[in-house]
């Protein structure tokens, strides 16, 4: 989510990604999904807890090499 700053704080970013999330998961069936972020961006990880993200560590394999904290959001067990 990249947000302008004066749409910050409205949940817009929480909003759109609960939304992604339940398409990625439930129309592609994808195993898990990921989200990046700047180790300084608190709003950013803020969102990603809302969604129930969990931090995995450290990556460089996006946005240039920079250092960021990567986290992941696994599928809810189906109720049965």
């Amino acid at each position: 989510w990249h947000f302008r700053p004066a749409s910050w704080g409205y949940g817009y970013a929480t909003e759109a990604a609960q939304r992604i999330i339940q398409y990625g998961f439930e129309e592609m069936n994808l195993p898990m999904i990921y989200a990046v972020t700047l180790p300084d961006n608190t709003r950013s990880i803020a969102v990603m807890t809302r969604l129930g993200m969990q931090p995995v560590g450290m990556t460089t394999h996006y946005y240039g090499g920079n250092k960021l904290l990567l986290y992941r959001l696994l599928p809810s067990p189906k109720a049965e």
